[in-house]
């Protein structure tokens, strides 16, 4: 399923702005942002309304996630500008944009137009907020391993899917990030916007999603990026071969008899 398509069905009356009672209308920006994304309008203008939405809040939203997990620093500006330097499909980054600003309309947040128990559906035992849902959840942590273990695998490094990592995409580096991770940095930011999607597109279903199902996605996002990158020339087309080397040089040793 496409990124920009996941909140379709019986979810896109909630995306509708006469939807909202007048009460609980978000600013102007986010409903306009809504319909961007919607529309399936180009990155350059959906970026330009995520950037006023965050004017007025990247500050806060900065201390949240500081005080949440005791780190200073830009952690949201850190994710959107590795996304507009890595990513070409527009429905990753799509998806990227929409989870940062927390327009997944997950159990928690509906439960505020009374529609939701706002439980989590998978374990029924915590609120559905975007924290939960992709990453605290206890029905995740077989889904997590499995990814992680898989990427020391085709990495060669010491990987850890941290609390940042997962949720933006970025590594913590107050204390600097050893050589070998900081080399693969954009290939795991791929791999956990592609972690995201997965639960971004099947937060409603009981079961969480599986490993075979992330790999797929990457395989298919892999030939994707790859084919894009090749269309903007020679020096981008090196750029993502740089980017996408470790699942390269993998599926080469695959092949190898």
């Amino acid at each position: 399923m496409m990124a920009g398509r996941v909140a379709s069905g019986w979810l896109s009356k909630f995306e509708e702005p006469s939807y909202f009672k007048k009460h609980d209308m978000p600013e102007m920006t986010e409903i306009l942002l809504i319909e961007a994304i919607n529309r399936g309008a180009k990155i350059g203008m959906i970026y330009t309304l995520l950037v006023d939405l965050q004017s007025d809040n990247m500050v806060h939203q900065n201390e949240r996630w500081s005080i949440r997990f005791g780190k200073a620093g830009d952690w949201m500006g850190q994710s959107l500008a590795m996304a507009d330097r890595t990513l070409l499909s527009a429905d990753l980054k799509n998806q990227h944009y929409k989870t940062l600003v927390g327009l997944y309309y997950t159990p928690a947040k509906l439960k505020k137009w009374g529609k939701s128990s706002g439980l989590c559906i998978r374990c029924g035992e915590e609120e559905a907020e975007i924290l939960h849902m992709f990453y605290a959840c206890p029905m995740l942590r077989v889904f997590l391993c499995e990814i992680e273990v898989f990427l020391k695998k085709i990495t060669g490094c010491n990987v850890q899917l941290s609390v940042m990592l997962v949720l933006l995409g970025v590594m913590d580096s107050t204390e600097g990030i050893e050589p070998p991770l900081y080399k693969i940095r954009r290939f795991l930011f791929v791999t956990m916007a592609i972690f995201r999607l997965c639960i971004a597109t099947d937060w409603i279903k009981k079961e969480p999603p599986t490993f075979e199902g992330w790999r797929s996605r990457l395989l298919a996002i892999y030939n994707i990026e790859l084919s894009l990158y090749k269309l903007k020339g020679y020096t981008k087309k090196h750029r993502g071969e740089r980017i996408w080397a470790p699942l390269t040089k993998w599926l080469e040793n695959q092949d190898t008899p």
